[in-house]
């Protein structure tokens, strides 16, 4: 399958993947999700080109993620229970026995020996699925990330009546934006990717917060097909509502909430929600072909790799 990879540079801050408590708004990760991407892209249509709003509902993208970041893999472990730091022995893809490979890791501490920060005192690998994570170092056997935390910002605002034009009793409220540097994610190569410049992404806009430059880099070939180890790089759900989208071996990973929402013109609001592999997990099995896939409705966005420093390698 041939699949675009986006360059996203945001030029304000931005609001994305907030939870609240009570009137506090924050940031629950380093990443845009994928239900969020797509619609910054068909807010686009909506607002410059409706006539071909309805044309493009079948376009979908993955999370972006900061730029040479993804998520971590039960194969991509951090050196330790408190570490910042990862690894993962090159070419897991085809690993077999996840215990014996955990077993390897001991090995880490000769080959970077001049990281200090993260090798001192390394006694086990512990995996730890979704954290976003950024390769800092390749050496012969293992290579070395770092996770990523993007630096932000809480700002506290008041809400205006619109009827007095003033602040409104009680209405004391704070949003959490975040300063993101150059991010990536791949998409459905087309009118829309080839239409759209700039998106406007989470809250905001009237701050000017929340533009983003796009830029189409390439297309790849992606393999999607046959038996292997299948990288999430989105929320995934190899069965949903008696429908089955995976054949499966055997998963390694994590569940998170899937969340999304709806809008027309006279309503929105969150659509249920349910529990979906996080992002990172990998799916050993099979795609079926009986099911189209969800794609576009950000779920799902699997593709078999060698190991995360082969996939990152695809932004140079």
């Amino acid at each position: 399958m041939k699949i675009a990879l986006v360059e996203l540079i945001p030029k304000s801050p931005i609001i994305f993947n907030s939870a609240n408590i009570m009137s506090y708004f924050f940031t629950r990760g380093n990443f845009i999700p994928s239900q969020t991407i797509r619609g910054s892209f068909l807010g686009y249509f909506r607002r410059v080109r409706p006539e071909m709003f309805e044309k493009v509902q079948d376009f979908f993208a993955s999370p972006a993620y900061p730029w040479e970041s993804a998520p971590s893999t039960v194969f991509t472990p951090a050196l330790g229970r408190k570490s910042n730091c990862f690894a993962e022995i090159k070419g897991w893809g085809e690993e077999q026995n996840l215990t014996n490979y955990l077993s390897k890791f001991r090995e880490v501490s000769t080959e970077f020996k001049d990281k200090e920060e993260c090798v001192k005192d390394f006694q086990m690998a512990k995996p730890k699925v979704g954290q976003i994570i950024r390769k800092e170092m390749e050496g012969r056997k293992f290579t070395l990330f770092k996770k990523v935390e993007l630096e932000g910002q809480v700002e506290m605002s008041v809400a205006i009546d619109k009827h007095t034009a003033s602040s409104e009793k009680g209405m004391l409220f704070a949003y959490e934006y975040k300063f993101p540097e150059k991010m990536w994610a791949l998409a459905q190569p087309g009118e829309v990717l080839d239409s759209v410049d700039r998106i406007f992404i989470g809250r905001g806009k009237s701050r000017g917060f929340g533009w983003v430059d796009v830029r189409k880099k390439k297309e790849i070939d992606v393999e999607e097909e046959g038996k292997g180890k299948y990288y999430c790089l989105s929320q995934c759900v190899p069965t949903l509502f008696g429908k089955t989208y995976f054949q499966v071996d055997k998963i390694y990973g994590d569940l998170s909430y899937y969340i999304s929402w709806f809008t027309n013109d006279e309503h929105e609001g969150y659509r249920p929600s349910f529990k979906a592999l996080k992002e990172g997990s990998i799916i050993q099995g099979e795609r079926t072909k009986e099911n189209p896939p969800l794609l576009s409705a950000g779920l799902n966005f699997a593709i078999k790799i060698e190991d995360l420093t082969t996939l990152l390698r695809w932004q140079a």
